[in-house]
C-alpha cells in the first residue's frame, strides 16, 4: 500500500530527518511520519527499520499501553512531500521516502508540562513510575529507545483506572505514558557496545531530568559550580568511559554536560547542587528528596521502579 496517497487532516510536528501529519486510514486516526532517506544513510535506515519491526513483534504487542504500534510502512522511491517547516526544506533534496503509519497518541509531554505542575503529587509519581518501566521494558529486552526527550513520550488519556507493573495495580490517574518517535533505536546485539551503553545510559539520565522543570538552570549551575579539580575527574572519567564527547566543546551550554553528570560524578556533586540554597530559582516536578533517592538508585531501574511504586501505596 502506499501510504503516500492517504488523506492528510493536520501536521503534527518534525523530527531531525522527517515530520509527522495525522491521517485517516480505514476511518480512523493515526499517525503517519514521513523521512526522508539519505542514500549514503540507508543501510542505517534499514537496519532501524528492522530493530523497530522486531521490536513490534517482540514487545508492543505484549506492552500495547506503554508503546504506539508500527501499522504499515511503505517506501517511496520518486518522494515530492514538502513540509510548511522552513527547517525540514534542507532534507528535501533527497528523493526517496520511508512512510511509517504509527497508532496515534492524544499529546505528548512536552506539550502538556505545564500542566504536569500543577497535577497532584501521586499522579506524578504513576507518570514516571509508567515511565521507568517502559525504560525496564526495554532494557530486559536489549533495546535502547536512544532519544528519550519529552517531545516523544506520548500521553495517551484512558478510562482504566489501573496498570499492573511488577505485580502491583497502579492507579492510572486517565493517563497511559506510551513511547513514540524510534528513528534512533538501537538493539544490543546489533551495536558497538560503548555507543549502546551511551544511549542506555542518556536515556535514563533524561527521565531524572525531566524531574527538574527548568534545568536549563541546573546545567548552567552545575558548570559555574565545578571548581578545577572536578572538571578534571569529570574529563578523566569521560576518557576512562571512551565516550563520543569532544572535551573541548564542554561548556556550561553543552548538553553532554547535563546528561553525564549523574553518572559520572554522583554524589560528589550532584547531591550537593540539588540541595544548595542558590538553587532556589529552580523548580521541581517531584521533591528532591525524591529525586535525591532515584538518583541514588541510577545503576539499578527496578530498584527506582520499587521505590516509586511504594510512594503511591
Amino acid at each position: 500500500m502506499d501510504l503516500s496517497k492517504l488523506e492528510k487532516i493536520k501536521f503534527l510536528g518534525n523530527g531531525f530527518h522527517g515530520y509527522v501529519y495525522l491521517v485517516k486510514y480505514r476511518k480512523k486516526e493515526y499517525a503517519l511520519k514521513v523521512s526522508y532517506i539519505n542514500p549514503e544513510d540507508l543501510n542505517n535506515y534499514n537496519v532501524n527499520l528492522d530493530n523497530e519491526q522486531n521490536l513490534n513483534k517482540r514487545i508492543i504487542k505484549k506492552y500495547p499501553n506503554q508503546f504506539t504500534k508500527l501499522i504499515k510502512y511503505s517506501i517511496l522511491e520518486d518522494c515530492n512531500e514538502k513540509s510548511g517547516d522552513t527547517n525540514m526544506r534542507i532534507f528535501s533534496i533527497y528523493k526517496k521516502c520511508l512512510f511509517r503509519l504509527y497508532s496515534i497518541v492524544n499529546d505528548t509531554w512536552q506539550n502538556i508540562e505545564p500542566l504536569i505542575n500543577k497535577y497532584n503529587l501521586n499522579r506524578k509519581y504513576s507518570m514516571f513510575l509508567q515511565l521507568f518501566n517502559i525504560y525496564s521494558i526495554l532494557e530486559k529486552n536489549n533495546y535502547v529507545h536512544g532519544d528519550l526527550l519529552d517531545k516523544n513520550i506520548g500521553i495517551k488519556y484512558t478510562t482504566d483506572e489501573y496498570i499492573k507493573i511488577h505485580n502491583n495495580e497502579i492507579p492510572t490517574y486517565g493517563i497511559y505514558i506510551q513511547l513514540i518517535d524510534y528513528d534512533m533505536l538501537l538493539s544490543k546485539e546489533k551495536t558497538k557496545y560503548i555507543k549502546y551503553n551511551t544511549k542506555r545510559i542518556r536515556d535514563k539520565n533524561n527521565i531524572i531530568f525531566l524531574m527538574i522543570e527548568n534545568n536549563n538552570y541546573i546545567n548552567n549551575y552545575i558548570y559555574d559550580s565545578l571548581n578545577n579539580i572536578e572538571k578534571k575527574e569529570f574529563y578523566s572519567k569521560l576518557r576512562e568511559e571512551k565516550q563520543y564527547i569532544n572535551l573541548k566543546t564542554l561548556t556550561k551550554n553543552n548538553i553532554e554536560l547535563n546528561e553525564w553528570l549523574v553518572y559520572l560524578l554522583y554524589p560528589n556533586i550532584y547531591r550537593k547542587l540539588l540541595n544548595d540554597d542558590k538553587l532556589e530559582n529552580a523548580k521541581y516536578l517531584l521533591p528532591i528528596k525524591d529525586i535525591l533517592n532515584i538518583v541514588k538508585k541510577f545503576n539499578d531501574t527496578e530498584k527506582i521502579i520499587e521505590y516509586l511504586i511504594n510512594k503511591l501505596k
